[in-house]
Order: C-alpha cells, then structure tokens, then sequence
C-alpha cells in the first residue's frame, strides 16, 4: 500500500476546539504508520474559522480538500468551496447542497459527527503550529486553556459489555431566549428535564449546565454533575441510558459522538440531516418526539435487557467504523482519493 501524505492547515482565526478531532484523527493516523503528516500555520485570520484544509496526496493522485464544521447546514464558505476538489459537511442537508450551482454541489459530501476531543499530543501539534500564525500571546494562552481542557477521545471509549448503572443520563445546556430558535430549543429542554426528573427521580443523571442563564431562570433544573469537558466522559459511562436531544440549527449535537463512543443506549430526537451511514431507529436508537414520549422510550428501554444489550453493542460497532477519529480520517482521506475530482455526487 502507497503511504497518504496530508498537510493540515491552521490559521490564525481556526476555531481549535471545533476542528479537534480532524486533528486528533490524523495524529492517530500517523502514529500507526497510516499517513505522513504536516500540520502547517496560515499567517492572517481566516472569515470563517470553521474549516480545516488538508491536501491529500498518494502516488500521482493530489486531492485539496475541505472539512466544514459548522452546525449550520445553508451556510457554505464560497473561497474553500470553490478552491478545493471536496467540501466535506458536518451539517449535510440535501436540499442545502441542491443550492448551490452544479459544479459546486458536485463537490459536497456528507463529512459526519463531530465533538471537541483530543489527545495531549494533538493538542501540543496543533498548538506549535498555531503559534506560528501570528497570535498575541494572549490569545495563544487562551488556545492552549482550550485544547488542554478537551477531552482525550479514549475517556470516552468502553467495550459496550462494561457494566453500567441503569440510570437515565440527560445534561444539556439551555441557551437565553434571544431568538424565536434559542427559545424553541430552550423550552424543549427544560420540559425534557423536568419530565425525566420527575419520572425517575435518583435514576435520572442530569440537569442544565449551571451557568449564569440558568441558574437565574431554572433554578430547579440546575445539574449537581461535572460540566468541565475533562470529567464528562466518566458520567457517560456510569449511566446505561442517555438522551439526545437536537442541538443549534437542528445540528447533530457533540454528544452524539460521546455517547456512540461509550456504547450507551441512547433515546433521540430524530434528525433529517444526512450522515455517510444513517444511524437507525430501533438499531442504534429510539426516538422521541415529545417529553412523554422520551420517558415511555426510556421505560422500554430499561425493562428490556436484550435490547439494552443489542443496541450497545450496535452503537460500539458504529462508533468504531464511522466516528473513531482515525477510521473517521481515513475514510474522509480515502474517499477523497478514490474519487474523480468533482465526482462527489455519484458517491452520495
């Protein structure tokens, strides 16, 4: 097998929590002799920090790729779009791609899940590299507080037969209603909590993120649990059952990814965007559209332990396959090579 070369870039306005997990997939990559990888600054501050570009080459084959991260799913940056062979998209809506002119649609492919995370090691890489791109020392003290403040991915990682408690685990954040979507999204999760609370009492793990916003206007929702990133993944694995509700934008929240990598149970609220694999209602979740709804699906859930079993095992496999940082690359990596440039259509 012909070794991938792969040069990352990162500029002064890149949004290093965000872009993590590319970063950690291709030090995962290059640590098992899978690729050779430079991670290279960009002087200046890119418009839209949410993008990571990478150029993939094996043999004669050259690819310019771009990774959007954003969680909004019309919002596409016209220089990277138009520059690169392919566009991989968090946020992957089909009716948003058929938007764009044709030879710019050809190009977008559905990218999948992502959440901050990242090894020491990444986050040391990255770092180096971003120092490099014209950052007062201020704000190089911030990205390093926030990079070293994520996650290793492998806190998050267990064999989906480790025991857990059955216990309903659902923490989220509620966000000030300054808009008609902040507002939706807020009710929605506050209604979830209170029902889950008064449903299951000390077997709920939870509550809302006790910031400012909250602790002011839902004093009784507040959650007694870690909220910084480092302590997070030991609550996933303690608890059997975890809820996912929609995040910003309709987006595929983080916590998707956290709870795939624990092999949890998850209860969800259906989303409509497009993943490269769908994850299945009654395989890899169940879903919910209301509050009692959650709660009756949790009920299930708890009484059956084959389906517990199933559906644990079913999310450990998916998590390996199609959200594992490295096998999450190097399937971006190899798409990318396999395919005509511009082809990206025939492949959705």
């Amino acid at each position: 097998m012909v070794e991938s070369a792969i040069t990352a870039v990162i500029d002064g306005n890149t949004s290093v929590q965000e872009v993590s997990k590319v970063f950690e997939g291709l030090v995962r990559l290059e640590r098992g002799g899978c690729i050779r990888l430079s991670i290279e600054p960009r002087r200046g501050r890119s418009s839209y920090p949410r993008v990571v570009r990478l150029k993939v080459e094996r043999g004669d084959t050259r690819r310019d790729v771009a990774i959007d991260l954003s969680d909004q799913r019309d919002l596409f940056h016209g220089p990277d779009l138009g520059e690169c062979d392919f566009y991989f998209k968090r946020s992957f809506e089909p009716a948003s791609v058929e938007r764009l002119t044709t030879d710019r649609a050809n190009k977008v492919l559905p990218f999948g899940l992502n959440n901050p995370a990242a090894s020491q090691g990444t986050a040391l890489r990255m770092l180096r590299a971003r120092a490099r791109t014209g950052r007062s020392l201020a704000e190089l003290a911030t990205d390093t507080r926030q990079l070293l403040a994520l996650p290793d991915p492998a806190a998050f990682e267990s064999p989906s037969e480790e025991p857990a408690e059955p216990l309903i685990l659902f923490q989220t954040r509620l966000w000030p209603e300054s808009s008609p979507e902040f507002a939706a999204i807020t009710g929605e999760r506050a209604a979830l909590l209170r029902a889950l609370r008064s449903t299951f009492g000390s077997r709920f793990v939870g509550g809302a993120i006790p910031d400012a916003y909250a602790r002011e206007n839902y004093p009784e929702l507040l959650s007694s649990h870690p909220e910084r990133m480092r302590s997070w993944p030991a609550v996933v694995r303690r608890c059997l059952i975890t809820v996912y509700s929609r995040g910003l934008h309709d987006s595929l929240a983080f916590k998707m990814s956290e709870y795939l990598a624990a092999g949890r149970c998850i209860v969800a609220q259906p989303s409509d965007l497009t993943l490269p694999q769908p994850l299945m209602s009654g395989r890899n979740f169940l879903p919910f559209e209301s509050p009692d709804q959650c709660v009756a699906q949790c009920e299930r859930l708890l009484a059956d332990p084959s389906l517990q079993t199933e559906m644990r095992r079913n999310n450990g496999d998916y998590y390996r396959s199609q959200v594992e940082p490295a096998a999450h690359l190097q399937r971006i990596v190899d798409l990318s090579l396999s395919l005509s440039s511009g082809a990206a259509a025939s492949s959705r």
